[in-house]
């Protein structure tokens, strides 16, 4: 039998980088549209969960299946994390089965997308999966600052810096188009990460995070380019 399965969609009206990034004309039509468009494109949900604060947010997301949620100030919030959002939608919807969270600042996430991951979700033995985009760079030659000393240590081990790139094994860094998750798991370990976790491999065009105007720019161009 089928799990239910609900997108969450966070926006909150404030942002620093970019004012009313969530609404900001992307294409023609508002930031988080894309993203709800593509929720509801892609048939995999039985409900779609828009929460903010922004009244003007909550009105460009009203169309039939949309349930709007009209979070708390505490939860709109600088210090408010992605996780406590999270857990106020499921408590307050009494959510079971699959939960995604969809973040609308990744708008070249497409409905194919998110009806791949989650075919890989079923195929996989997995408890979460999420999106990510394979580094251009090994991770095992990055080197970590120490605060304490402001001296350069190796992220995994000294061997690492210097092995050949392709003795290494390929390294992927979350691109937060997209977080599958089990819903009774979240509220035990609040984490988005529960392992055994899965991985949905996305391309860096379509990886795109939309944080200021040049991030904007940037995804009209390559909307405009397809």
């Amino acid at each position: 039998m089928r799990q239910r399965c609900t997108a969450i969609i966070p926006a909150r009206g404030g942002s620093k980088g970019l004012p009313n990034k969530n609404i900001a004309l992307l294409a023609g039509k508002p930031l988080i549209r894309h993203t709800l468009d593509a929720a509801l494109a892609s048939g995999v949900f039985d409900r779609v969960i828009v929460t903010s604060d922004s009244e003007a947010i909550l009105d460009c997301c009203r169309l039939p299946g949309v349930v709007l949620h009209r979070r708390s100030a505490h939860l709109a919030t600088d210090t408010a994390s992605s996780l406590d959002v999270i857990e106020d939608v499921i408590d307050r919807y009494a959510l079971e089965g699959v939960v995604c969270l969809l973040q609308p600042t990744s708008p070249l996430r497409g409905a194919d997308h998110i009806q791949a991951a989650y075919r890989q979700l079923g195929q996989m033995a997995c408890r979460s999966l999420i999106a990510v985009v394979r580094t251009k760079e090994p991770a095992q030659k990055s080197l970590v600052l120490d605060p304490q000393t402001g001296r350069l240590a190796p992220l995994v081990s000294w061997e690492c810096l210097t092995a050949p790139r392709q003795s290494l094994p390929p390294t992927f860094h979350p691109n937060g188009a997209i977080y599958f998750f089990d819903a009774a798991t979240f509220k035990t370990t609040r984490s988005l990460f529960s392992p055994p976790l899965g991985m949905y491999e996305m391309s860096e065009r379509d990886s795109i995070d939309i944080d200021d105007q040049g991030d904007l720019a940037q995804a009209e161009r390559r909307l405009r380019a397809t």
